[in-house]
């Protein structure tokens, strides 16, 4: 499974996936190397005249959890600021980097979650 297909499965057992949403978002990623400075990873909204008109995301590629974690973040702010597009933009960090850093913890339980019901039923199978 490749990186869009495993975050589409993620935020889809969320209720937080939205296929116009995704196709939007992915239309403005840029994935970079998985050893790129962190610093650059981001979600980064464009602004005109106070009202949010676009949306840019620059994320690592997902070779390791970490990596993926902050593809988890970025998306997370990508699709709150998706919400806003149009309207005046105030940024509100707090609000935003809680709910983003939130859904970094639901996904570590939900990976172990699949990895936990996949060790079940390879037990399953194994028995049989």
């Amino acid at each position: 499974m490749n990186r869009t297909e495993r975050l589409i499965e993620f935020f889809k057992n969320e209720d937080m996936y939205d296929e116009k949403i995704f196709e939007y978002i992915n239309s403005r990623t840029h994935v970079y190397p998985f050893d790129t400075d962190p610093k650059f990873f981001g979600c980064y909204p464009k602004v005109e005249k106070g009202i949010l008109i676009d949306i840019n995301l620059i994320v690592p590629e997902t070779k390791t959890l970490k990596n993926f974690l902050i593809n988890v973040h970025e998306y997370t702010h990508a699709i709150d600021l998706y919400n806003e597009l149009g309207k005046p933009y105030v940024e509100d960090r707090e609000k935003f980097e809680k709910r983003a850093e939130y859904m970094e913890r639901k996904y570590i339980q939900y990976s172990f979650d699949s990895a936990m019901k996949k060790n079940e039923e390879d037990k399953k199978r194994k028995s049989i």
